[in-house]
């Protein structure tokens, strides 16, 4: 048991296990805050990403590109035609420095079209216009430069982003509690497979030789469905637990296969919303990591260099409110389980509203998001700038006893060595605080650790606590590789 006057040293030289909504967590590896933050690649540091820039597609504001994909190194969006809801295909072949154009006879001439499918398939693009009484699949030829308003007839409500199976090489995309499949230069088959009465397909993923279907029971279920595409039903399926139900929205529920496991990644609840996180192995699912966030949506994935990213529309709730919308990512921890991160801001340090789509794309991102209603587009920059903030927040810190007092003797913050730029700031909070105080700031060239005993401004003591935790931003490309405190317990119980 802690004695009393006795000093004791905490130190996190390990930041691989990501973000918790349990912030008095034990596990220092841990933390309530990762933002725009690498975790995944180096464990004993964290690693700034870069800024983002204007994109330069200049009509986004009017053309509202939301959806991305690249096909023979070259990347395809799809927007609206301006002043209308038409579908409309861009075309950029730089990512670092953007060309864009608008490719000949890419637009549809009528239609409201949907953004949740848009596929490249055998050379031509594929999107849809939702309608239950009038809905259709377009379709671009890129060598042809051609466009067809109807390659299919499709009635539907709601439809999810195709699939191309490895195992294959077919096109399958979810509609309602439909598959619809494509084989080449064949036409469409509608309805290959039907899935139960009331199911809202809202994600497809390959596992192994099966098409994992996923979406959403009438009862608020998450399901997943297996099929080897072959068969007249279903083969197998996994109940992942109950969600927050949609009959239009398909946006809360995604899965994909991830280091042997599959990812299944939710909105569940209501009264009290939180982003849950599961990875199912051999039909036994488990849960492995929970956010609590206010009510949301998930806007799109990618699976790149073994991560899944999506898009988060939400804010966070409880002791600090944050928001939450920008890139989340999931990968794993290096001890055989997963963490998640808050990954990328969508606009450096200023908020945005929601994320239309998103796509890394030769290790750049480009997201699609709105600040006002107004939609804006932007990319990571190609050039070596660091003005965005990332930022650390620990766990809670309380000694193993919140009902102790403590005094704060003295915190060191690692870094590798500071470049010309370079910047951190540490600040603490504590007990009932909802305001950050700072406790130094550090820029001195080629610094590798900075270690205070007060706080610099002022030259005030460092504070009294029974629970404290500690805030790091980092700017200008400034590498977190450890954070140290001591403490001294200065009290005793009463008995």
């Amino acid at each position: 048991m802690p004695k009393s006057n006795t000093i004791y040293e905490s130190k996190i030289t390990d930041f691989s296990r990501g973000m918790t909504s349990d912030i008095r967590s034990k596990d220092i590896r841990e933390c309530q805050l990762c933002k725009h933050f690498d975790n995944f690649s180096y464990k004993s540091k964290l690693v700034p990403y870069k800024d983002s820039e204007d994109a330069g597609w200049a009509t986004q504001a009017d053309t509202q590109l939301q959806s991305f994909l690249m096909y023979s190194n070259s990347m395809y969006a799809l927007g609206i035609v301006s002043g209308f809801n038409y579908a409309n295909i861009a075309k950029n072949t730089d990512m670092a420095t953007p060309s864009w154009s608008s490719p000949t006879n890419g637009a549809d001439s009528s239609g409201t079209t949907g953004f949740k499918l848009f596929i490249e398939y055998k050379g031509i693009l594929y999107g849809s216009v939702p309608s239950a009484s009038s809905g259709r699949i377009w379709s671009y030829n890129i060598a042809g430069t051609t466009f067809t308003a109807s390659a299919k007839a499709l009635n539907h409500t709601t439809i999810a982003q195709g699939l191309v199976h490895s195992k294959n090489d077919i096109l399958y995309i979810g509609y309602d509690n439909l598959i619809l499949r494509k084989n080449g230069a064949a036409a469409f088959e509608a309805a290959v497979l039907t899935l139960p009465t009331g199911f809202v397909i809202s994600d497809l993923a390959e596992d192994g030789e099966y098409l994992a279907i996923s979406g959403t029971l009438p009862n608020g279920k998450y399901m997943t469905f297996f099929w080897d595409m072959s068969a007249t039903t279903w083969n197998d399926s996994i109940d992942w637990g109950e969600g927050t139900y949609s009959s239009t929205t398909n946006s809360t529920f995604i899965v994909e296969k991830l280091g042997g496991y599959l990812i299944g990644i939710s909105i569940e609840g209501t009264v009290k919303p939180k982003l849950v996180f599961r990875k199912s192995y051999g039909g036994l699912q488990t849960k492995f990591k929970e956010i609590y966030i206010t009510s949301g949506g998930i806007a799109g994935k990618q699976k790149y260099n073994n991560r899944i990213y999506f898009g988060l529309n939400a804010s966070s709730v409880g002791g600090t409110n944050y928001d939450y919308t920008g890139i989340w990512s999931v990968g794993s921890d290096g001890e055989g389980g997963f963490s998640v991160i808050f990954d990328r801001l969508a606009k450096n340090d200023t908020l945005v509203e929601s994320i239309g789509g998103f796509i890394i794309a030769q290790d750049y991102l480009y997201i699609s998001y709105t600040i006002s209603s107004a939609f804006e587009l932007r990319k990571t920059n190609d050039s070596t700038s660091y003005t965005a903030s990332s930022i650390y927040e620990s766990v809670i810190f309380n000694g193993g006893d919140s009902s102790r007092k403590k005094k704060l003797i003295g915190v060191t913050v690692m870094t590798e060595y500071l470049p010309a730029a370079g910047q951190i700031v540490l600040k603490y909070k504590k007990d009932e605080e909802t305001s950050w105080t700072t406790i130094f700031t550090e820029a001195t060239d080629n610094s590798i650790s900075h270690s205070s005993i007060n706080i610099e401004s002022s030259g005030a003591t460092l504070p009294e606590f029974k629970e404290i935790r500690f805030q790091i931003l980092s700017t200008g490309n400034a590498v977190i590789t450890g954070l140290k405190f001591r403490y001294e317990l200065i009290d005793k119980d009463i008995y």
